[in-house]
C-alpha cells in the first residue's frame, strides 16, 4: 500500500495496472509477430518437403508400373529381380509413410500453436479496445498504431507530470511497522508522512521548513511566517488521514505551495519593478490571519503610504485575485491634510479599476506607484 501510494515517479509508472497490460500486449504481439515468421519459414520447408514427396510419388507410381509389367512375365530369370524390387518399393513405402506421419505431427503443432496465439490475440484487443473504450473493431494492424500512439502519450505526460512534479522522496524507512516517507518540495519543505499500516491503517503527517533556504530565495520579505501560516508546521503533526489518501496529501502540499510561491515571487517581482515600492513584509497576527504590509514612498515629495493586504486566504490554497487593501491611511499632519486627503482618494479610485485575477498584487502595487 504505501510502495503504490507514495514513490518516486519511475516506481508509481512501473506498478500502474493500464501500463501493465499495455506492456504486455506489445511483448505478446512482438510474439505473435516471431510466431507468424517461423510459421512462414515451415510452410517454405512443407513446400520443398511437398516437391519432394511428389518426386518420390512419381518414381513410386514408375516402380509399381515396372513391378506389373515384370510379373506380369512368366517366372524366370526375373524372379530374383522382382523379388528384390518387390523389397525395395515396400521399405520406400514404409520410409514414406513415416515421413507423413512426422510432419503431419509437426504441422498440427504449428496450426495449434497459431490458433493459440490467434486467441490471445482476440484477447488482448479485447482487454485493450475496452480499455481505450473503443467501440469499432479495429484491425490488428490499426490496434497495433493505437497502442503506439497511446504508449507515445503516456510518455509525454510522465515527462510532463515529471517537470510538473514539485516533490521528490527524500528518504524512506521502516520501524515496528510504522513506514516513514520523507518527500522534498523544492528544498523549501520536508513533508513527513508516517503510515502505520493494521486492520485500521492510517497515516500523520507533518512539515519542517527551510528556513535557510527560504531566506536565501526570498530576502527582506519575512517569507519564513507565510510558509509557517499556510503548512502549520506545529500542529500538524497531529493530523492522522487514512494511508489511502497519502497521494492526496501530497497533492494538497504542492497546490499549497504552488500558490504560496506564486504570491512571494509576484511580491518579489513587484519590489525589483517598483523603486518606491520600498518596503514589503509578511506579518500574521494570529493562527487565522496572514497580512502583506507594503509601504511605499515618494522620494521628490517625501510622501509615504502604508497598505495592508489581507493573505488569509493562502491557508486554503486560494490566490487573492480579488484582494483589496483593508484599510486606507489617515492624515497626520494638518498642512498636508488636504494633500494627502486628495492622495488617499486617488488611490481608493485607483485600486477599484484593477483587474481581477492573477498578478492581482503586482497590478494593485503598479496602480498605487503610478498614483503615489
Amino acid at each position: 500500500m504505501l510502495h503504490l501510494g507514495v514513490m518516486p515517479q519511475n516506481a508509481v509508472i512501473l506498478h500502474d495496472p493500464q501500463r501493465g497490460k499495455i506492456v504486455e500486449v506489445n511483448s505478446l504481439l512482438l510474439q505473435v509477430v516471431f510466431e507468424k515468421a517461423k510459421l512462414q519459414l515451415k510452410n517454405v520447408q512443407r513446400e520443398k518437403l511437398l516437391k519432394r514427396l511428389q518426386i518420390l510419388s512419381s518414381r513410386v507410381q514408375e516402380s509399381l508400373i515396372l513391378r506389373a509389367n515384370i510379373l506380369s512375365n512368366p517366372l524366370g530369370t526375373h524372379t530374383t529381380n522382382v523379388l528384390v524390387n518387390a523389397v525395395g518399393d515396400q521399405s520406400l513405402s514404409v520410409t514414406l509413410k513415416d515421413g507423413h506421419e512426422v510432419w503431419h505431427e509437426k504441422l498440427t503443432a504449428v496450426r495449434q500453436a497459431v490458433e493459440a496465439l490467434d486467441r490471445k490475440i482476440l484477447n488482448l484487443k479485447g482487454t485493450f479496445h475496452a480499455c481505450c473504450k473503443l467501440k469499432a473493431e479495429q484491425s490488428c494492424d490499426d490496434t497495433i498504431a493505437l497502442i503506439n500512439e497511446q504508449l507515445i502519450k503516456r510518455a509525454s505526460c510522465r515527462f510532463i507530470r515529471l517537470d510538473m512534479q514539485m516533490w521528490v522522496v527524500h528518504s524512506v524507512g521502516s520501524v515496528n511497522g510504522q513506514h516513514n516517507v520523507v518527500l522534498n518540495y523544492l528544498d523549501f519543505i520536508f513533508q513527513s508522512i508516517k503510515v502505520i499500516v493494521g486492520p485500521t491503517s492510517s497515516a500523520a503527517t507533518s512539515f519542517k521548513l527551510n528556513e535557510t533556504n527560504i531566506i536565501k530565495n526570498f530576502p527582506n520579505l519575512d517569507a519564513c511566517t507565510t510558509f509557517t501560516f499556510v503548512f502549520n508546521a506545529e500542529s500538524a503533526a497531529r493530523k492522522y488521514v487514512g494511508a489511502k489518501t497519502l497521494v492526496q496529501e501530497t497533492q494538497v502540499t504542492s497546490s499549497l505551495l504552488g500558490t504560496l510561491l506564486d504570491v512571494v515571487e509576484e511580491v518579489q517581482l513587484a519590489q525589483m519593478q517598483l523603486q518606491n515600492l520600498t518596503h514589503s513584509n509578511f506579518s500574521s497576527p494570529s493562527d487565522e490571519q496572514l497580512d502583506l504590509m507594503l509601504c511605499f514612498f515618494n522620494f521628490n515629495s517625501g510622501r509615504k503610504v502604508f497598505l495592508t493586504l489581507d493573505m488569509s486566504c493562502l491557508k486554503r490554497g486560494i490566490y487573492p485575485s480579488d484582494v483589496l487593501p483593508l484599510q486606507l491611511p489617515e492624515p497626520v499632519n494638518s498642512q498636508k491634510c488636504t494633500l494627502s486627503g486628495r492622495i488617499i482618494d486617488e488611490i481608493s479610485d485607483a485600486v477599484k479599476g484593477v483587474r481581477i485575477g492573477y498578478m492581482r498584487i503586482l497590478r494593485l502595487c503598479m496602480c498605487i506607484s503610478q498614483v503615489i
